[in-house]
């Protein structure tokens, strides 16, 4: 749900901010909506670590340093390219975990896949046209 969003806002705050910038801002969101959300549904840690390092490693490794690339990239690519980027993303996690994990998807989670592939070819028809377009005009 909050995926949308954040793709639309993601590529142009990196262009207006910078990649640096635009990180920092989209963290503290982040973090402030994991927060709520651990209010709502408590976090279950692993016993082999303690909670600590495993916020740590969250919040470095996996928000951080991983909004630090995309920021990065986002500042550089098309706005088609970078959305097409951001629906492959959870996408391919979802499978991936299917596919290499076991994990059982649910008919909300092939809704979402399904839902995802028609985004991304829409956006391609979308481009086509206006390609087809321009070329008119010249």
């Amino acid at each position: 749900m909050l995926y949308a969003p954040f793709t639309l806002v993601s590529g142009r705050l990196s262009q207006r901010l910078g990649a640096g910038r635009a990180t920092t801002g989209l963290t503290l969101v982040a973090a402030a909506v994991m927060g709520l959300t651990a209010v709502y549904s408590p976090l279950s840690w692993p016993r082999e670590l303690p909670p600590e390092a495993w916020l740590l490693y969250l919040g470095l490794f996996t928000a951080a340093l991983a909004l630090l690339a995309f920021s990065w990239g986002a500042a550089r690519l098309s706005l088609t390219a970078l959305t097409v980027a951001t629906l492959v993303e959870p996408l391919t996690a979802v499978l991936l975990a299917a596919l290499l994990l076991g994990e059982q998807m649910g008919w909300s989670q092939w809704l979402g896949a399904a839902l995802m592939l028609a985004s991304i070819a829409g956006l391609g028809v979308r481009d086509a046209h206006q390609s087809a377009e321009n070329r008119h005009a010249m």
